[in-house]
């Protein structure tokens, strides 16, 4: 199932890449937390949001090694994230 992401929730903190956001907001009013998230990608869920120029944006997990698993854009292009521009919750 394919959802649309329309607005991310961050922590507070002083870094404010996606490895922040904690939960999404989609189209059908529903919360998700990004543990959910991450789940649902890893079983071939799908989730898109729509960036700064109208286009589709998909988003995909990030599992490094030493840290928590986090989302991103898969055009991510490592130097900044359209992701992080969607309205906050």
């Amino acid at each position: 199932m394919i959802q649309h992401v329309t607005h991310i929730r961050i922590r507070n903190t002083e870094k404010q890449g996606t490895e922040s956001i904690i939960e999404v907001l989609l189209a059908l009013g529903e919360t998700r937390p990004i543990k959910t998230m991450i789940e649902y990608l890893g079983i071939g869920g799908q989730y898109y949001y729509f960036n700064s120029t109208s286009d589709v944006t998909y988003i995909e997990s990030v599992h490094p090694l030493y840290k928590d698993s986090y989302i991103r854009s898969c055009n991510y292009d490592g130097v900044y994230d359209n992701l992080m521009s969607l309205p906050h919750f």
